[in-house]
């Protein structure tokens, strides 16, 4: 797009200097219409490319703070999955299932 705009810029500045007769619509509708217009369209791209790098920092930071939370509960529930009761024959088996689908669940 950046070429294409370069390109209409270059014609109407090779128009100008060697006085070729343009159209005083087509000319007025370059400055007035095509010129700002393109600035804005990059403005606007530029605000989107930055917008777009912060949202992807956040959202990488937000992945790892998870991940964080995440590997302690697996870390926590790990741990209590090591409980002596699990493997003990003395231990009452339906508070041991219901201990380890307690985990699960988790």
């Amino acid at each position: 797009l950046e070429v294409e705009f370069e390109n209409v810029k270059d014609i109407y500045n090779l128009m100008e200097q060697e006085e070729i007769p343009v159209a005083q619509e087509d000319h007025m509708a370059y400055l007035a219409g095509t010129m700002p217009n393109f600035q804005k369209l990059r403005g606007c791209i530029q605000v989107a490319d930055d917008s777009k790098d912060l949202q992807v920092r956040t959202f990488s930071g937000e992945i790892d703070r998870r991940m964080d939370i995440l590997r302690d509960n697996l870390q926590d529930i790990s741990k209590r999955g090591q409980h002596e009761m699990i493997g003990s024959e003395e231990s009452n088996m339906t508070e041991v299932i219901e201990y380890v689908t307690g985990l699960q669940n988790e």
